[in-house]
């Protein structure tokens, strides 16, 4: 048991250089790497679902570095599929440059990490619609929403008692509202 909260940091680590390969897909090969980007847009996702279990069944309960940047993994995954959608010319580059710079800046105001969950749906909506919308790539697409609702299904009981509460309490306390 002692040896999972290294497992989760190494899953955490993983996920972040994922979100830069992907954006490397679109920069190196373009729009024909969507199959590409969207497998390791799973892989990412896989090893999201498992480091907080892992990181929170280690007895030691330590927080470690990488543990402490869990989001900003999660962020850089959303930022590389962006970036992909991006170079791929799939989303419109001006679109692309206008998001980041008003995530970027409301991030730098706010300081929320609620913000920071909100923020990645635009990126995984447009990339899941891509990826739906095209004829060539819609068994990805098909996969990675197959994908979104097994994981709601299987931590059921922790989304609507914990995670969706924490998350609309933090967006009501962006906004002021209580």
């Amino acid at each position: 048991m002692e040896k999972t909260k290294p497992i989760a940091d190494v899953l955490t680590s993983l996920r972040a250089m994922i979100g830069v390969l992907i954006f490397w897909e679109g920069f190196c090969c373009g729009a024909s790497a969507l199959g590409a980007a969207s497998l390791l847009l799973l892989l990412a996702w896989v090893t999201d679902l498992l480091d907080g279990p892992l990181a929170r069944r280690d007895p030691r309960h330590i927080q470690t570095w990488i543990g402490e940047h869990d989001l900003t993994a999660d962020i850089l995954v959303a930022l590389g599929v962006w970036l992909f959608l991006g170079e791929s010319r799939l989303v419109y580059p001006s679109v692309v440059a206008g998001y980041l710079i008003i995530c970027a800046a409301l991030l730098f105001l706010t300081r929320s990490q609620r913000l920071g969950w909100a923020v990645q749906a635009i990126p995984y909506g447009s990339f899941l619609l891509v990826d739906l919308t095209n004829s060539q790539f819609r068994f990805y697409g098909i996969l990675l929403v197959c994908w979104v609702l097994t994981v709601v299904v299987v931590t059921w009981p922790r989304f609507p008692q914990k995670t969706l509460p924490e998350f609309l309490d933090g967006m009501r306390n962006l906004f002021g509202k209580r």
